[in-house]
Parts: structure tokens; sequence; C-alpha cells
């Protein structure tokens, strides 16, 4: 659902990505890849390449859908986000398909998944139309492992958990994303006690500037 790249000011913080790469390798082995130096990139493209972010303004944690074949290649949908979307590569940070996780931008940078808020949100994928399929089990369960991985690593690396949010819950979202059938599952990771505050539909008031 639509995504902007929208530019900010590079930053010289040190940032340890290689640390989530890490844990991500270790949580789930062979069923994980580092796509982030292979996936097409084009710097030049009219929204300009993506830039630096203090990772201490990071505090959303937003899933989104693909809202494609579930069997989409990440390679496809960082195609079609650098030619029709004007993106210098892939918007997401994370990836869930069919089972298996991949990293696939730089949790420095901000990307583009959430217009006008790329700056404090680090976005998981699932790909997938999850307003009209429903959630594949396995898929659900990955979720779950990649948001605990990614709620270490932010204690951590920020300070603090994130909020776990649906894409059109994040503040200035107008969004169907991540979909009915993924929506419910976004909730009730985020209401387990170890996964940080729970955020419902009046998540976008609280969190808004």
């Amino acid at each position: 659902a639509g995504f902007e790249t929208i530019p900010t000011a590079p930053h010289p913080e040190p940032t340890p990505m290689a640390d989530l790469n890490a844990l991500l390798s270790a949580e789930f082995g062979a069923g994980y890849q580092d796509l982030r130096a292979t996936l097409p990139h084009d710097p030049n493209g009219p929204n300009g390449d993506f830039v630096a972010r203090p990772l201490l303004g990071l505090d959303i944690l937003a899933v989104h859908h693909t809202a494609g074949p579930r069997d989409q290649t990440w390679k496809a949908i960082a195609e079609t986000h650098i030619r029709d979307r004007g993106f210098a590569g892939i918007g997401y940070h994370i990836g869930i398909r069919q089972g298996a996780v991949a990293y696939l931008g730089d949790v420095g940078q901000g990307r583009a998944c959430c217009r006008d808020m790329n700056h404090r949100v680090l976005c998981v994928t699932l790909t997938g139309n999850y307003e009209t399929m429903p959630l594949d089990a396995a898929d659900a369960k990955v979720l779950l492992r990649v948001t605990r991985v990614i709620q270490g690593w932010a204690q951590g690396t920020v300070g603090r958990k994130l909020k776990v949010l649906g894409h059109g819950e994040v503040p200035l979202q107008a969004t169907a994303c991540p979909g009915r059938n993924l929506l419910p599952e976004v909730h009730r990771i985020a209401a387990l006690p170890d996964l940080g505050t729970a955020a419902g539909p009046d998540a976008p008031r609280l969190l808004a500037a």
C-alpha cells in the first residue's frame, strides 16, 4: 500500500546493524538470508537514495503485507518498488516469505514503508495480500519470532521496545495494510507481555506527535 521515501539527513551515529543480522541468523539458521547487498538498487531514481537515520529515533515496529502473491520474490518486489514507485530499492527492512526470513534493507536507513514516518519505523512485511487470503500459520509463528528478535535488539540498541502496529495504525497513514486477516495477529503479538505494550486501534492517536 502506497509508500513514499521521506528524505532525512545523514547521521554519523554508529549503527550496530550487523548485530541484528547476527541475531536473525542465529534464530532462523538456514531459513534466513541477508539480501541487503544483492537486491536491486537505484540511488538515482526520482526520490534519491535511502539515507542514514539515528537509531535512537526508532519507536515503532510496523507490520505490512506486500499485497501481491505469497510466492512473489524479493527481487521482483524490489524491481517493482524501483520501477513503479520511484524508490531507491525495496521499501522494507525485514521480510517474511513462505516461512523464511530475509534482511531486505538496513535498519540504519529510513526506507520507504510509512509515508512521513520513515524516520521512526522499522518495517516488517509478509508476502501476500491479507485483505483477501488467510494468514498462513507458519508465517504467523515466524512473525512472532521475528518480532521477539527485533524487540530484544531494540531494547539493547535503542534502549526500549518498539510499539508494534499494523501499517495503517501508524500515524499519518491511510491504508488497509496489512490486511484484515493479518491485523488481528499483529494485535495479538503486540499484547504479549514480553513484546511491549499492546497497540490497538487507538495507537495512532496515542503516538501522534
